[in-house]
């Protein structure tokens, strides 16, 4: 089962996990799926704050 769901998660999430490395236990599994979760969630977030920032910038510029 556990198998199944770090498959899904490395699947879904755009990383560079296929690279050939990969955990062979089941807590490197569960480390490795969090990591990535939280990776991508951080990378989403600084991504909004600077694309926040260009709007905010372009829109007093026009002003």
């Amino acid at each position: 089962m556990l198998d199944a769901v770090y498959f899904g998660v490395v699947s879904l999430i755009p990383t560079g996990v296929e690279a050939g490395v990969s955990p062979s236990t089941s807590t490197g599994k569960i480390f490795t799926m969090m990591y990535l979760l939280v990776g991508v969630g951080i990378m989403i977030s600084l991504l909004a704050m600077i694309a926040k920032e260009v709007i905010n910038y372009n829109s007093e510029n026009k002003q």
